[in-house]
């Protein structure tokens, strides 16, 4: 009889860590959605807003190539993040600390441009080039440390995405002008 309490509770136990480990945040499950450049994934951590101009609209409605989801794919999953710190404030948000190293967007939308307009050749192959040959990854990559807020909606945690909320989010990982640029 105590072998067989002894048993169950272990087995409580593990089962309980293993619930603790299961659990991961909207962020998380963004981000690695992010990496594979899982669209509908991506869409699914996001608080439904069908206004025009919308990030999760844009998710919804991209039209990319293969070949532009491909190379999108590539360039995100030099994406490296840390999760940090969970805080629950008032009014159902939540906060959760985000330390991102991610490549200059910017820097490499204005690469891109400037080798389209003299070479001619797609987004696409002047990403694969830059990617191929290691430039991003040797010397445009960021790093930045942000706090992401998550909404409650449908009892379930949810980013906001937006110019107001998450801006500093949204700027780092620079989704909805990269999949604009690329469609």
């Amino acid at each position: 009889m105590k072998k067989w309490i002894a048993c169950m509770l272990v087995l409580a136990v593990c089962c309980s860590l293993f619930g603790c480990l299961a659990k991961t945040t909207a962020v998380e499950r963004f981000l690695a959605a992010t990496v594979k450049m899982d669209l509908s994934a991506m869409r699914a951590e996001l608080i439904p807003d069908e206004t025009t101009g919308s990030f999760y609209r844009k998710l919804k409605n991209a039209s990319l190539r293969d070949e532009a989801v491909s190379a999108l794919r590539d360039l995100y999953a030099l994406v490296q993040y840390t999760i940090g710190e969970t805080t629950t404030q008032n009014g159902g948000k939540q906060t959760v600390a985000v330390t991102l190293k991610a490549p200059d967007m910017e820097r490499i939308r204005s690469l891109i441009d400037a080798q389209m307009m003299v070479s001619g050749d797609s987004p696409e192959k002047i990403l694969g080039d830059m990617l191929e040959d290691g430039q991003i990854s040797g010397n445009m990559m960021k790093e930045y440390t942000v706090s992401v807020t998550m909404t409650e909606s449908d009892g379930d945690w949810k980013i906001p995405w937006g110019d107001k909320e998450n801006a500093d989010f949204a700027k780092a990982l620079s989704l909805g002008e990269m999949i604009d640029f690329m469609d």
